[in-house]
Formats: C-alpha cells, sequence, structure tokens
C-alpha cells in the first residue's frame, strides 16, 4: 500500500490510539472539524496556528515516527 498524508494522519489502522489526542484537540480548536473532508481535515490540523493543536500535531508524529517499522 502506498500511504499519503491523508492515510498517515486522518486514516490509518495502525496509529488508531496515537492519534486520538491529535484528533481530539483538532475537534476542540476548529469549530467545524467534524464536518469536514478528510482533506479538508488534513488542510486544517496543517494549517492552524492554534499552539496546542500543532502541539498534538507534533506529538504524534514524533510518536508514530518512531513506532513505523521502515522495511522496504
Amino acid at each position: 500500500m502506498i500511504e499519503d498524508e491523508i492515510h498517515y494522519l486522518i486514516d490509518c489502522t495502525r496509529f488508531i490510539a496515537q492519534r486520538s489526542e491529535l484528533l481530539e484537540m483538532a475537534g476542540k480548536t476548529i469549530k467545524t472539524f467534524h464536518s469536514l473532508n478528510k482533506q479538508e481535515k488534513l488542510i486544517a490540523i496543517l494549517s492552524s496556528p492554534e499552539p496546542k493543536l500543532l502541539h498534538s500535531l507534533g506529538k504524534f508524529l514524533l510518536v508514530t515516527n518512531n513506532e513505523y517499522d521502515y522495511k522496504i
């Protein structure tokens, strides 16, 4: 499977637990977050000026990157 940014950040079932804090914070800081489609969610998270959301994004990326198995 070829992963893209939407899959990694929004969909990947491998990171459900790690993603929960990020999506919870996105829902709190972006009023319309739950009504957005996947592409809009990705853009909203990546373009947010909210420090708490950006912190959650950084934590998600750090934790999942450390857990990801880079087998080619």
